[in-house]
């Protein structure tokens, strides 16, 4: 009996990773499993996992016995020469789960096996449904999860006892009773074509809300590093940097769990442990990046890391930038944001000092949970003078006055609702000055500057854009708070609650206004801002939902193409002075059309 068409796997551009038997006793059973099934064009399920390397058999290269609890028999001196293969285009038994392998012995129908090593009848230690063969939902590594006992042999000799997992890298030997198999990871798994199928296949298996990370994509890790010795496995390049180092993704070799991983460059020795030791007394909490494993090199921090999870889908600039944000996520968002903030406040004591959009992140789509991290700023002092921490355009007004070694000594105009904008728009109107000679030294600030930065991600999130100071004074100009731009900022946020007809929203303008209070004492605490925002459950309604933002369809781009072509009615005519509801315009026109 021969088959026809058995290419190599080289040329498939749909298997990502092949299972291949090594021992006699593994290419014997697959030999019985290929006549079994029909062949790889037979009409069995199983017939679909089959490759042949050749159309015809093989001649057996040793004609031992069995070795299969003692048995005699002679086993055939012809036999199919193959492996299993695996595709994200097969049809599986249990499509949310993976491939299960086994002999089907005791399991038929839809609980049978995808890939099956022996026939049901064999006799050998292989069970009906021996283990499952997965692609992780975060990390996308190709996982084994053991339903009875199997050795796997690549960083050393590993046991893995029933439901206990291992990720299978290239060349992973795994015993199965007494047959052995080696895992061959194709170059499909790290081209683009195979990312861009992963995606459909996740948002098959996982919902439409799940959510693809970039940095740990095959195609993007390629040849992945090790540390520890194989506890974690890493891509070679980092996606970020922190205040100590440089951040790379990865993922722990156990249970395919992604993390990301800091090694240091040349920060401080008493930093890094006073960061430590901060990290090691939040322990576990769901809204703050956990340290799971660090260390610290005692002479010399060259080659000292540390290991935190999870590892975040997006920060929220990237998700303000590139996704649509409905009411529900958002009020998740922002009592994570609140919950984590208010934790290292009062149940660590400790402020951030850095919370700029790079380090409020999102976990995942399809269960919205924000996260805070890059705690290495972070001081248990309860007031500082240290204005060199922290990201420009969200620091306080208490620490660019430390910056500038003066303070505004001029308090901006705060709410009024009459009074205030009558005087904001008074012609020749001109904000005061600042008085560096005469004005006393600046105080220090203190955990109310967390509050004032969280408050202008709050702000971001509300409206669909980035933080900019330049949005309120001259466009294409970023930098630091100032007066005038304060001033403005509050403006903007009087005009748009005296627009808005949702309750969720004037709840949000409400919080921004609080948190972002120029004198610092007139700021609301976190604990406090907890408690407001807890209360303005009631308000939103519906599943949380954050998705990519659509882009321009073809008919679309024709339509306004058209209207483009169109005659231009007569503009009309409009008031030469400008006023403050230009302002709110402009905003709305930037929302419609994303970020300038």
């Amino acid at each position: 009996m021969a088959w026809v068409g058995a290419d190599e796997w080289e040329d498939d551009n749909e298997t990502f990773a092949l299972v291949r038997p090594l021992n006699d006793l593994a290419l014997d059973d697959f030999h019985d499993a290929v006549e079994y099934s029909g062949g790889p064009q037979g009409s069995t399920h199983h017939a679909q996992f089959i490759h042949l390397n050749s159309s015809s058999m093989v001649e057996r290269e040793s004609n031992l016995f069995s070795e299969d609890e003692g048995d005699c028999v002679e086993s055939p001196k012809l036999r199919w020469d193959g492996s299993y293969k695996l595709s994200l285009m097969s049809e599986r038994r249990e499509d949310e789960k993976g491939w299960q392998l086994g002999t089907e012995r005791g399991h038929t129908g839809d609980k049978g096996v995808d890939i099956l090593l022996a026939p049901p009848k064999a006799r050998q230690k292989i069970a009906g449904r021996h283990c499952l063969i997965y692609l992780h939902s975060e990390s996308y590594r190709i996982m084994l999860r053991a339903k009875h006992t199997i050795f796997i042999s690549g960083n050393g000799l590993t046991a893995l006892h029933e439901n206990e997992e291992y990720v299978l890298e290239h060349g992973a030997v795994i015993q199965l009773g007494n047959n052995s198999y080696m895992l061959e990871i194709t170059s499909f798994y790290k081209s683009a074509t195979f990312e861009q199928a992963l995606r459909g296949y996740m948002e098959k298996t996982h919902g439409e809300l799940w959510s693809f990370n970039g940095h740990v994509s095959p195609a993007s890790v390629q040849t992945p590093q090790s540390l520890c010795g194989g506890l974690f496995l890493h891509a070679p390049s980092s996606f970020a940097a922190g205040a100590f180092g440089n951040v790379t993704a990865g993922w722990k070799q156990g249970s395919g769990q992604t993390v990301a991983i800091k090694q240091f460059k040349n920060p401080e020795k008493g930093d890094v442990e006073e960061h430590v030791s901060i990290m090691r007394e939040i322990k576990r909490h769901p809204n703050i990046a956990e340290l799971i494993h660090y260390e610290i090199n005692p002479k010399s921090l060259i080659g000292s890391f540390c290991v935190y999870s999870p590892l975040a889908v997006a920060n929220l600039a990237e998700v303000v930038r590139a996704c649509r944000i409905n009411d529900s996520a958002k009020w998740i968002l922002i009592r994570d944001f609140v919950k984590g903030l208010t934790f290292l406040h009062l149940e660590i004591g400790v402020m951030h000092r850095d919370l700029s959009s790079r380090n409020l992140c999102i976990v995942s789509f399809n269960d919205p949970r924000g996260l805070i991290i890059d705690l290495d700023a972070t001081t248990r002092d309860a007031t500082s003078d240290n204005h060199m921490i922290g990201t420009l355009p969200f620091l306080a007004p208490e620490t660019i006055a430390l910056k500038e070694r003066s303070p505004l000594s001029h308090k901006p105009l705060e709410d009024d609702p009459i009074n205030v904008f009558k005087e904001l728009l008074r012609p020749n109107r001109k904000p005061p000055k600042n008085n560096p000679v005469s004005a006393p030294t600046p105080p220090n600030y203190t955990e109310a500057i967390d509050v004032w930065a969280l408050g202008l991600n709050v702000w971001a999130l509300w409206t669909g854009l980035n933080w900019k100071w330049s949005y309120f004074g001259m466009r294409g100009v970023d930098g630091q708070v100032s007066v005038a731009l304060y001033e403005s900022f509050r403006q903007e946020l009087h005009e748009r609650r005296s627009t808005q007809s949702s309750l969720f929203d004037r709840k949000i303008n409400t919080w921004v206004s609080k948190m972002v209070m120029w004198d610092l004492n007139d700021r609301i605490t976190a604990q406090d801002l907890l408690e407001e925002v807890n209360k303005a459950a009631h308000l939103v309604q519906g599943r949380a939902l954050i998705k990519p933002r659509p882009s321009k369809s073809k008919k679309r781009v024709a339509e306004e193409s058209v209207k483009k072509s169109s005659p231009k009615r007569p503009a009309e005519k409009t008031s030469a002075k400008k006023t403050s509801a230009e302002l709110g315009a402009w905003f709305e026109e930037e929302m419609n059309k994303g970020e300038p």
